[in-house]
């Protein structure tokens, strides 16, 4: 278990700020997690659902940022590791899977992700996924000569992109932006309240997946000790997130 930790003081920001910070970490967040926001007013723990733990700062001769340095106060019981965030930040990269291997022969391939049914690269039920980086790291081994090639195809049960590349002696990597939900600076739309905006634009993710194939072995060497390549496939996903959301109102 990990604690996340906020500090909200003063007037600057209102309540919604460490639930919106909440919601990301809970979004983001692979591991479990106990997340605290400590602050100097008696009522926000009421604002907050309860899932935020609420603490009260072990001081109060401290101003504005200056209260971050309480989460050191010896009365502060925070066993294990602590995360400390801001309560402006926003949130959007999260590591998926990644595994590695090793190409033996021309024409060897790996699949991997939906094409073999693997769950841990479905991400159809996340509804806020702006993109994907889908990358290949990968490196020749034997001494031998340039030429040696390899193409990455990155898919989703939807649609299918490639790249095919020629290492140069010296291997390469190969990243695949795969968008879902791409948005401009400003966005807009019509809604009841703020909850049912942010429901307009959400959208299901993809099932990633793909195929890396050792298609040409090295060019212009007779004496390489092994024609081999090492392989490194990780998968990243960026989520959206709306800042600054202001209604208006119909005359």
């Amino acid at each position: 278990m990990i604690n996340v930790c906020c500090v909200c003081y003063g007037e600057k920001y209102k309540p919604q700020y460490p639930l919106i910070l909440y919601n990301m970490v809970k979004r983001h967040m692979t591991i479990p997690f106990k997340f605290i926001c400590f602050s100097d007013s008696i009522y926000l723990k009421k604002q907050l659902p309860s899932e935020i733990e609420v603490r009260q700062f072990p001081e109060h001769n401290l101003q504005g940022w200056w209260n971050k340095l309480q989460l050191f106060h010896p009365d502060v019981d925070l066993p294990g590791t602590t995360l400390y965030t801001d309560l402006d930040v926003v949130i959007t990269e999260n590591a998926g899977p990644t595994f590695s291997g090793t190409l033996n022969n021309e024409g060897d391939f790996i699949d991997f992700g939906y094409v073999l049914e693997e769950e841990d690269w479905d991400y159809t039920s996340n509804m806020r996924i702006s993109y994907f980086e889908v990358v290949v790291d990968w490196d020749p081994n034997g001494g031998a000569g340039g030429g040696r090639q390899v193409t990455f195809d990155v898919s989703s049960q939807n649609n299918t992109v490639g790249e095919s590349q020629n290492d140069g002696g010296n291997g390469g990597v190969i990243t695949t932006v795969w968008n879902v939900q791409p948005f401009a600076e400003t966005v807009s739309d019509t809604a009841d309240n703020i909850e049912s905006f942010l429901l307009s634009f959400e959208t299901s993710g993809e099932w990633m997946g793909g195929k890396f194939t050792y298609s040409q072995e090295s060019i212009g060497s007779s004496i390489a000790l092994s024609e081999s390549i090492d392989y490194t496939i990780t998968l990243t996903y960026y989520t959206w997130d709306f800042e600054n959301i202001r209604e208006i109102a119909e005359i």
